[in-house]
């Protein structure tokens, strides 16, 4: 058997890397492609697929020429207060306007009117949420920060107002022929984006503080259950119950809710009570978490200091110092909480929660702003 030479071994190593790393990298047409079908169907169900999509890098006269004369044109204002231009033609608009309006795509002839601002804000509804898929596929492209952060201005009435508009001098030009519900619409989508140079958002201390790896961190699984109370029993009592025995709640159960994390780590206390009629739950989080999950400066320095717990394993005590709220406890409501007559039996459950004594005073709260 002839030996393979080792440069052609490397060639093919290489050559697999590299198809490895295109497949994971996400283009414009892609990316709009996905964004047009993600979003119909998210937002009414509607089939939307992309028969085809042109990307071109264009002068300003040039873009303009791709603008049609009966499409419904409009103004977008970017961030810095550069302006780039969405369209649809009259199929695709129709298209939206029956799904908005009557839950289905028809093949009627559509009328031959002159477009509304009704129109156009019916049109950015769908557009708005492409645009910003369309960004978010892109993530680290170069052309993702030009479509990050466009809000619709208005309306132009023909591709001459609009050029009025445009001061770029270049656009990517991007079109994408789309299929809806089937062929039941077929029309085009068109996106002119000003070329323009987006400066990369300084780090603030808080961002560099938190590392590289705080995006990551964030999408890990963080399980809470919700405590309602603690109570002791024996184990022979344990062992022993049974379907329907009631077990006694001990006094001021309606101050020990709480939220727990993995490893009993409590993360905020709770008080029962009602609000409108329905039972509610007022939680109490500690001032150095709080502070933790808004954007300002890294607090490391500044938090106050762990309770130490003491040696004798009173640890019920520690924890009711370190968390408790930092404004006196609120007035039992002397009114007990209405409870409806159970219909069926899915509600006799809930019903029969109502003769709890210690449910009958429950704080009544006004809603805050």
């Amino acid at each position: 058997m002839p030996a393979i030479p080792e440069t052609d071994v490397l060639h093919r190593k290489v050559h697999q890397g590299t198809r490895r790393r295109d497949a994971n990298v996400v283009l414009p047409p892609r990316a709009l492609r996905q964004a047009l079908a993600r979003v119909a169907e998210e937002l009414w169900g509607m089939a939307v697929t992309s028969q085809g999509i042109s990307q071109e890098m264009l002068d300003q006269e040039g873009a303009v020429s791709r603008l049609g004369a009966d499409d419904l044109i409009l103004v977008l204002t970017a961030p810095d207060g550069t302006h780039a231009i969405a369209a649809i033609d009259r199929a695709v608009l129709a298209a939206l306007i029956e799904v908005q309006t009557l839950g289905i795509v028809s093949d009627r002839a559509f009328d031959e009117r002159p477009y509304t601002t009704t129109d156009a804000a019916m049109a950015w509804l769908y557009l708005d949420r492409v645009i910003a898929g369309f960004a978010a596929a892109l993530q680290a492209h170069p052309m993702a920060p030009l479509a990050i952060g466009l809000r619709f201005e208005e309306r132009a009435v023909d591709p001459r107002t609009a050029a009025l508009f445009m001061e770029a001098a270049q656009y990517h030009a991007m079109t994408a022929a789309v299929d809806i519900a089937g062929g039941r619409r077929r029309g085009d989508v068109r996106l002119l984006l000003p070329l323009r140079h987006v400066k990369a958002p300084a780090p603030t201390p808080a961002a560099e503080a938190r590392g590289s790896h705080a995006a990551t961190l964030r999408m890990l699984p963080a399980p809470v259950q919700a405590v309602l109370g603690r109570i002791t029993v024996p184990l022979s009592r344990a062992c022993a119950l049974r379907s329907g025995d009631l077990l006694p709640l001990p006094d001021g159960i309606l101050d020990m809710a709480e939220l727990v994390a993995v490893g009993d780590h409590v993360v905020a206390k709770g008080r029962l009570g009602q609000m409108n009629g329905f039972r509610a739950i007022r939680l109490t989080v500690p001032d150095h978490y709080a502070e933790r999950g808004r954007d300002a400066p890294d607090t490391a320095a500044t938090d106050p200091a762990p309770t130490s717990l003491p040696d004798d394993g009173d640890t019920d005590s520690a924890l009711a110092t370190e968390f408790a709220p930092a404004e006196p406890p609120l007035p039992v409501a002397q009114q007990p909480l209405p409870v409806a007559e159970p219909e069926d039996d899915e509600t006799a459950d809930f019903a029969a929660m109502a003769g709890l004594d210690m449910l009958d005073g429950l704080a009544d709260w006004e809603e805050e702003e």
